[in-house]
């Protein structure tokens, strides 16, 4: 059976679909095909992990100079898995409010937004885990706030990254273990920007709808309210390749081409990006809020 040429037009208009950065960045690596950008990403990844690696065997805390914002050395490893429970849940010293929040995907050709209330004592570490959970995420890669220069991230990504060198001093980085959520919201329509998967880059936006007290006999706790939108598939390009994907979706007659991308990307011709299924989002918060509290 000879194999099928893949039809170098479909991917002009993937390419079409991406920034001016990443065309630029395609045409300089002389890439020309599907397969090709697959094989460039899978062996970029594999050089990234295995640097991450080298770091991690030699990385020194000592060389970490903001003592107060830091835990010990082996604190410093224990988070860094990103799927890993933060060392600091909630702050419970402090009184919680109830915080309505409305979490929006940004610039999505489908309309992608979680609405849920949590307590205001939780850390802001924390909140990333619910905000993954409740999106649809797997938590399978890195993750920060950021509010103008101001990134709040995990202390071992902070560490990572100073001693690789990627710690620009225009910025300024806080860890988002040693926050309440009560430190960045304040009043009702305070916002924070949150990215998941610094390769694809989705940028949400995060403000706080609504505040309110508990009542004498309820106990402080996760709701999830509603939402709308599929969460896109992990590792597909970020927008430009969600575009793409929602493209194939809609067209009739794929190619074998096409239909072993949206394989690849772990979706069937099924998928509908528009519906939203809460119970099963219900039910994995349940089970984070469990695995964090118990």
């Amino acid at each position: 059976m000879t194999k099928k040429t893949p039809d170098p037009r479909k991917f002009e208009d993937f390419v079409k679909t991406l920034s001016e950065k990443d065309r630029d960045l395609i045409k300089e690596l002389n890439i020309n095909s599907i397969e090709e950008l697959l094989d460039a990403t899978r062996a970029m990844i594999a050089e990234y992990t295995d640097r991450i690696k080298e770091t991690s065997d030699n990385i020194d805390c000592s060389t970490f100079d903001d003592d107060e914002d830091m835990l010990d050395y082996d604190d410093c490893f224990v988070s860094g898995d990103p799927d890993l429970l933060p060392p600091i849940i909630s702050f419970d010293e402090e009184t919680p409010l109830a915080y309505h929040f409305r979490i929006k995907l940004e610039d999505c050709a489908v309309p992608v937004w979680r609405e849920i209330e949590v307590p205001s004592n939780i850390s802001l570490e924390f909140f990333a885990h619910i905000i993954l959970y409740a999106m649809g995420w797997d938590n399978m890669h890195l993750h920060q706030f950021y509010r103008k220069n101001t990134y709040y991230r995990r202390r071992y990504d902070i560490l990572q990254d100073r001693e690789m060198g990627f710690f620009p001093a225009k910025y300024t980085n806080l860890c988002s273990e040693n926050y309440p959520l009560s430190a960045i919201f304040r009043e009702k329509k305070d916002s924070i920007k949150f990215e998941y998967d610094f390769g694809d880059s989705w940028i949400h936006k995060v403000w706080l709808k609504g505040i309110r007290e508990y009542d004498s006999n309820e106990t402080p706790g996760l709701k999830k309210l509603k939402g709308k939108g599929a969460c896109p598939p992990e590792d597909c390009g970020g927008l430009g390749g969600y575009d793409y994907i929602l493209r194939l979706l809609n067209e009739k007659g794929l190619s074998q081409e096409e239909r072993e991308h949206l394989r690849w990307y772990g979706i069937d011709t099924d998928f509908d990006p528009n519906i939203f299924d809460i119970e099963y989002s219900i039910i994995n918060l349940d089970e984070l809020w469990k695995e964090a509290t118990c």
